[in-house]
Order: structure tokens, then C-alpha cells, then sequence
């Protein structure tokens, strides 16, 4: 094999990397969405925020083995594939992909959530002394649960290493992580039980541990037959306890930054407008701020769509792509800017500086480039 080839799925762990899913909204639809076949080897990869009919025949024509597309290709579920006139381009599209051995794969909101990921991005059109997250994300893939077994002081290692063997106690980059806590448990077996420690019809009080570790949900019945296998006890006495997800301090669906140096509406939308290289930008405001007599200090900012991701915060300023037209109205009621500059406008300069970082953890040889066919479908006519 050529060494300008990479397996897929390296190049699927590299976006990973760079976007974890786990950092995704709950409605979302990120990570690989076509896979025509097992063991593809990729060459080139293009990158798109929409993959429309024009940037798939683009990709045809360069050979790409792979399109990274922000937004969704498939976001709800297809019910059919066919490919006619009448149907749906999602479905030609998909269906395209397939018989020309294209792989597609979305980050969408895991990449606008990441650390250095796209709403970082968009905070540095301003000057900030402080960037904090808004809606923070849960920091784990996985549901984690607590597992309390109370054992034997002198099963206790053993026990402790079999639950590590199949995957309990992982903390981040340790493993084996528990929590030891000596006591007394007390039973009394029947006529049917068979005891390990003392006799039947007898209250028996045996010295234990309590033993504390994390497990991922999806787990358990690998900790249950476990502890089946590896307690002395006939009844082993154990628990799994659901822990509330702890948020990510640095992931999260948008940004809210806090400005050096307080600014004038005309100042924010000048900085915007140059970040974002464009000539103009939609903006309600109160009175005050549009005379340019108030200042701002703070701008909360959220790619694409950001309403549902502002709901129920108030902030002097809000950037985001675009806004249902109430929400406009409620936040300028209550005296905040609301600055829209088109949902993809929001975006697409990010995507050379996601090529940038993709190829820096990629080896050489794999090609990746920018897609030239696709472009904000809204114009200002």
C-alpha cells in the first residue's frame, strides 16, 4: 500500500480527537455517516459545510475518498433510497456516495463545543480578558455509576483487580481507582444457604470493606458476572449507584466572553464583520446602544443557531448565524444586541483552520483541501 494511504478509521480517530461525539447536542447526528465499505484507505479528503449535489460531484471529480462535512449529510432517519428526479437530494446524495466509495463524516456541534473548536474560534473576534462556557457539556461518553461491594478484607485486592480487568475504575488516565472503607456486615443464613464464613440459622458478623469504583452504565452486567465469579459470598452484597454527569469545564455548546475593554455596538460589529470577512451583519439593539452612548463588556456567541443554546440567559450582546424573529424581540426588550451574520457565515472560516489542524495530527502524504463548490446559499441580491 502506498504511504500517502491512511486506514479510515485513523483518520475517523483523528476527527475524534479533535471533536469527541460525547461533546455533542443530544439531537445531534455527528461522527462517520457513510461508510461504503470495511478497510477503505483514504488518499484525500475534502472538507464542506454542506454537502450539496454540486460539492458531491466536486469530490467525484478529485477523487476523494472521504468528505468531512459540518453539518449533518443524513440528520433524520432515511426512510427510503431512491434515486430519481423526485427524490429528496439527501437521498441522491447518499446513495451517490455509496456506489463511488465515498466515506462522510460530520462533527457539527462536538467540533462547535471542543476546546479550540469552533465557538473558540468566534471569541477570537474580540479582545477578551475571560472566556467562560455556556451550557456546558457532560464530560463523560457514558452514564457512570458507582459500584459499592462490600467484601472480605482478604478478597478485597483480588476482587479490585478482576473489576479493573473489565473495565471499573478508570479516572481519567489512572486506573484501579477505588475507595476502601473498613466495617462489620452482619447475616444470618436458612436452612437452604451455605455460608463461606460461619454457620446456618447463626448471626454471623464479619470485618469487610466497603469498595467504591466507577463504572460506565453500559457495564454492568460485566460487573455483575464479575463479582459472581470472584466474591467468596454465595450472596454477594453489592450496589450500583447512578451519578448525575459532572460538566466539562471547557467544553460547551457556546462561549460568553468578557471583554478587556468595554465596547461600542459600531466597535463589536466592526470586530465581527472583520473576523468573519463580511461586508455586513444583521443587528437589533436598544436606542441607547445604537446611538452609541452604552457600552458593552461582555457578548455571549454560539455558531449556526444559538437560540436554543441562549434560552433562559441574559447577557449585554448575543452573536450567533441566525435567530427565530420572537427571540430577537424578547432579547431587545430586555436590553441586550443581538448580532446575526447568516448561519454558515458563523462557520465557514473555521473550516481552514480545522484543515490546519487535522493536518498537523495526520501523517504526510494524505491531501486535504477545501471545498470550492460550496458556498452560503443565501445571497443579498
Amino acid at each position: 500500500m502506498a504511504n500517502n494511504k491512511l486506514a479510515l478509521n485513523d483518520v475517523f480517530f483523528a476527527l475524534d480527537e479533535l471533536a469527541p461525539r460525547h461533546f455533542a447536542a443530544d439531537w445531534d447526528n455527528v461522527g462517520p455517516l457513510i461508510v461504503p465499505q470495511k478497510g477503505m484507505f483514504v488518499e484525500r479528503v475534502m472538507l464542506c459545510i454542506d454537502l450539496t449535489e454540486r460539492v458531491l460531484a466536486e469530490a467525484i471529480q478529485k477523487k476523494c475518498q472521504l468528505i468531512v462535512a459540518y453539518h449533518p449529510t443524513i440528520f433524520k432517519g432515511l426512510n427510503r433510497l431512491i434515486v430519481d428526479a423526485q427524490s429528496d437530494f439527501t437521498q441522491r446524495v447518499a446513495v451517490q456516495c455509496i456506489q463511488k466509495g465515498i466515506a462522510v463524516y460530520s462533527p457539527h456541534t462536538a467540533l462547535d463545543a471542543s476546546p479550540g473548536g469552533l465557538n473558540d474560534w468566534l471569541c477570537e473576534a474580540f479582545d477578551t480578558r475571560n472566556i467562560l462556557p455556556l451550557k456546558s457539556v457532560d464530560s463523560e461518553a457514558n452514564k457512570q455509576v458507582k459500584i459499592v461491594v462490600f467484601v472480605p478484607e482478604s478478597h478485597a485486592d483480588s476482587l479490585r483487580e478482576a473489576l479493573a480487568e473489565v473495565g471499573v475504575g478508570v479516572i481519567g488516565n489512572y486506573t484501579k481507582c477505588s475507595y476502601n472503607l473498613k466495617g462489620w456486615g452482619t447475616f444470618c443464613g436458612n436452612e437452604k444457604s451455605r455460608p463461606a464464613r460461619g454457620k446456618k440459622n447463626q448471626l454471623e458478623k464479619v470485618e469487610e470493606l466497603r469498595l467504591e469504583m466507577l463504572c460506565s452504565l453500559n457495564r454492568l452486567n460485566a460487573v455483575a458476572r464479575c463479582i459472581a465469579e470472584h466474591h467468596p459470598y454465595e450472596e454477594p452484597a453489592w450496589d450500583a449507584i447512578p451519578l448525575q454527569s459532572k460538566p466539562h469545564i471547557q467544553a460547551a455548546q457556546g462561549r460568553v466572553c468578557e471583554l478587556k475593554k468595554a465596547q461600542t455596538l459600531k466597535q463589536l460589529v466592526s470586530a465581527v464583520k472583520s473576523h468573519l470577512n463580511l461586508s455586513s451583519v444583521r443587528v437589533a439593539a436598544p436606542a441607547d446602544l445604537r446611538k452609541g452612548g452604552a457600552k458593552i463588556s461582555e457578548i455571549a456567541l454560539c455558531a449556526g443557531a444559538g437560540g436554543s443554546v441562549f434560552s433562559g440567559s441574559h447577557y449585554q450582546a448575543y452573536l450567533t448565524g441566525e435567530m427565530r424573529h420572537h427571540d430577537v424581540l424578547a432579547y431587545v426588550e430586555q436590553g441586550s444586541v443581538v448580532i446575526l451574520c447568516e448561519h454558515s457565515h458563523s462557520e465557514r472560516g473555521y473550516l481552514s483552520v480545522f484543515a490546519q489542524k487535522l493536518k498537523a495530527i495526520l501523517p504526510r502524504g494524505v491531501d486535504i483541501f477545501l471545498s470550492k463548490q460550496d458556498v452560503e446559499p443565501l445571497q443579498v441580491v
